[in-house]
């Protein structure tokens, strides 16, 4: 390499470091700013219960959605709720099916009892497919959702889904860092 290309690289290298000094205090900046979103309530329902009526006409919209769960078990005996969760989540006919896992971690992070348990935080370019993927999709189906339709074991537990809806032209520089905000906020059981 001559001493020219050597010049050329370095200033090149000390652009990107610029830009990404300034992508630092920006991530931080949308976080603060993530600090000030509410979620808006969707809908709830009783798994078990027919899904096919929910409507998800009103959700074509980029943004984060948040899936919690209830049951009698939450508000009386949070340890007890998240011991039946896992295994019924974790039964052997959903293994290896492109479902997301519990994690460990997170479910240490819920000790007090709670109304509802967060369940998993998503984003997408558009909402309402990949609710309908996380509903309707088929067990066998290679790709990743929660499949909810073919979880037979959940009935009786309450599903509460909620948006947040976030339209920006930089959707793959933002929104992925809201997700992460509310991630480590809530500590979903399920999911990265």
């Amino acid at each position: 390499m001559t001493f020219k290309h050597f010049t050329t690289h370095f200033e090149t290298m000390n652009k990107f470091e610029n830009i990404d000094k300034e992508l630092s205090l920006q991530i931080n900046h949308i976080k603060q700013i993530a600090d000030e979103l509410k979620f808006k309530e969707i809908f709830q329902f009783d798994m078990g219960s027919d899904l096919t009526s929910l409507s998800f006409e009103s959700l074509n919209f980029s943004g984060i959605y948040f899936f919690e769960i209830q049951d009698f078990q939450c508000a009386n005996n949070i340890e007890a709720f998240l011991s039946d969760f896992k295994l019924k989540w974790e039964d052997y006919d959903y293994k290896g099916a492109f479902v997301p896992n519990t994690k460990q971690k997170r479910l240490k992070t819920h000790t007090t009892p709670l109304e509802w348990v967060p369940l998993y935080v998503g984003k997408s370019k558009n909402i309402a497919t990949r609710l309908k993927g996380h509903f309707f999709m088929p067990l066998e189906r290679k790709t990743f959702g929660m499949k909810l339709s073919s979880r037979s074991n959940l009935s009786g537990y309450r599903i509460r889904v909620s948006t947040i809806e976030i339209n920006v032209r930089n959707y793959d520089l933002i929104v992925p860092q809201i997700e992460v905000h509310f991630r480590e906020k809530f500590n979903p059981i399920i999911g990265r």
